[in-house]
């Protein structure tokens, strides 16, 4: 796991770990003091340039921890439902915002526009069901705004009258006057594997995938030949 680092508070009173030597006296002391460690009380830390990664990987010592020292009870059911996620997020590839998760879910601001707010503080009207850590379902309000939805393609890149052009029967049915609506997509056979007790969700899967993500019964995903690919409109260049 690279960019993990830890310390370990010693019974006399001082650090041990590979990074204990970048810290100062009045570092070590406002550690103790904030997060209130004592003799053998371990911090670890996570630095990686990407915030998505240091978070997945904070999770993963967090859960392995749990595991080990026995802090999780095996016959709870946790649930919870998490609420308005961020709507766009900036790419370090692209060095542009995009969309964080669905761009026609609808956004919570004020107004009609983007002018006037922070790009990377706009959230979202959109909400997943979580029950041990375990999406169920996920779901959003749809922005049924025409122009708003417009004006965020354009916010991340996109040339004006995409919307139209790319999404031509949404935006003509939107035309016609749509009442507020929502839905949400629940994850059967994660749902059953909490049921069964299945600590891995190939075994309440009927065709689960193989290590290389192949379905071996509907033997997919293969590959098209010429004519399905003009039917579908896709052109493959090879880079050199």
């Amino acid at each position: 796991m690279p960019g993990i680092g830890y310390i370990t508070l010693m019974e006399d009173g001082t650090f041990k770990g590979p990074i204990d030597k970048f810290l100062s006296d009045e570092e070590r002391e406002n550690l103790i003091k904030e997060f209130n460690m004592k003799t053998n009380s371990v911090m670890f830390f996570i630095a990686n340039k990407n915030l998505k990664v240091a978070q997945k990987f904070a999770g993963q010592i967090r859960d392995e921890l749990g595991r080990k020292l026995d802090l999780i009870d095996q016959n709870r059911l946790e649930l919870a439902i998490i609420t308005e996620f961020p709507m766009f997020e900036y790419d370090e590839k692209e060095k542009k915002w995009d969309f964080c998760h669905n761009p026609f879910s609808k956004p919570i601001i004020e107004g009609k526009d983007y002018e006037n707010v922070d790009i990377e503080n706009v959230v979202a009207h959109q909400f997943d069901f979580v029950c041990n850590g375990y999406e169920l379902a996920s779901g959003a309000l749809r922005n049924t705004d025409l122009d708003l939805l417009e004006k965020g393609f354009e916010k991340v890149g996109y040339p004006k009258g995409t919307l139209e052009k790319r999404f031509t029967s949404l935006a003509t049915a939107f035309k016609y006057g749509v009442p507020p609506h929502g839905g949400m997509a629940p994850g059967i056979d994660r749902i059953l594997m909490l049921i069964l007790d299945e600590p891995n969700l190939r075994e309440v899967q009927a065709f689960p995938p193989n290590a290389s993500g192949q379905d071996q019964m509907m033997g997919s995903p293969s590959v098209l030949d010429p004519i399905q690919l003009e039917e579908l409109g896709i052109k493959v260049v090879e880079e050199e």
